[in-house]
This record gives structure tokens, C-alpha cells and sequence, in this order.
């Protein structure tokens, strides 16, 4: 069974976001950080050193890759996908989903129709706006630099 790890870090922004506009936050396990298996807790480069095989998991290329107990970011997208198609039911004109990292490039990576997973690799505090067109999500840009939006 694999391990997710619910990071406060997430949860904690989106606490922030929704005292500055107003709203209020709800938590979706679907969108949880990807599941590391036997590299959780660790540092990466001390996990690379014992097994190079953590590379290709780490690195995020191809979505199948998995190994020690990890999921893939095609088994991500599996769990995030059908969260990010339920917001489409809820009575708003706009939503912000707050995530991590993995998870953030195995959602962009399925709606761009893969490639490189590792090119939709999103920076700590980016944004990215996702438009509905004829019933599906559009990604136009990713990982816009916070700062753009400061100044929007």
C-alpha cells in the first residue's frame, strides 16, 4: 500500500490565500504529493548515492517510472485528474487548487498529452491558469513566476 504524505506546507498556503481573499479552504486527498515509497523522508542525494535508480523518479520524465514503492506520475494523474474534473461541478467562477510539485507536473503533464513530464516542473509559488474550453481543461502556460501576479 503506498504511503502519502500529507505536507503542511501546501495546506498552510492555502490558508494564507484564503485570509487575503476571502475564502474558504477545503482539502481533496486526491491532490496529495506524490508517494515517494522507500525515498520518503530522505534527502535525494543521499537516496541517489545508495540506488541511481531514483534518479529517473525523481527527475520525472517519464511518467511510468516508479520503483521502491513510489507511484508514478501517471498513477498521480490516475488520483488528481478526476478532483480537478469535480471543480467543474462546483458553483464558482474561479478556483484555486494549491498542491505540491509531483503532483503539479503529473496533472499538467496528462492535460498537455505527456512528452517530457519533467518540462511542466513547477517552481514554489508559480502559478498556473487553467481555462475550461468546449468541456475540457486548457493549459496555455505553466509555472508563471509569482511575481507577475503581484504586480497583476
Amino acid at each position: 500500500m503506498l504511503e502519502h504524505v500529507t505536507l503542511g506546507r501546501a495546506l498552510h498556503t492555502a490558508e494564507v490565500v484564503a485570509e487575503i481573499i476571502g475564502c474558504e479552504v477545503s482539502v481533496d486527498e486526491r491532490f496529495v504529493e506524490r508517494a515517494f515509497g522507500e525515498l520518503e523522508g530522505r534527502f535525494v542525494a543521499d537516496a541517489l548515492v545508495e540506488n541511481a535508480q531514483w534518479a529517473d523518479v525523481v527527475r520525472g520524465h517519464d511518467p511510468l517510472v516508479a520503483a521502491g514503492g513510489s507511484e508514478s506520475l501517471r498513477d498521480v494523474a490516475q488520483r488528481a485528474l478526476p478532483a480537478l474534473e469535480a471543480l467543474s461541478a462546483l458553483p464558482y467562477r474561479r478556483v484555486a487548487v494549491i498542491t505540491h510539485g509531483h503532483c503539479l507536473t503529473a496533472l499538467l503533464g496528462a492535460l498537455r498529452d505527456g512528452g517530457d513530464y519533467a518540462s511542466y516542473r513547477h517552481g514554489n509559488c508559480a502559478y498556473t491558469p487553467l481555462t475550461v474550453a468546449s468541456g475540457a481543461y486548457v493549459v496555455d502556460r505553466w509555472n508563471v513566476d509569482s511575481q507577475v501576479l503581484v504586480g497583476a
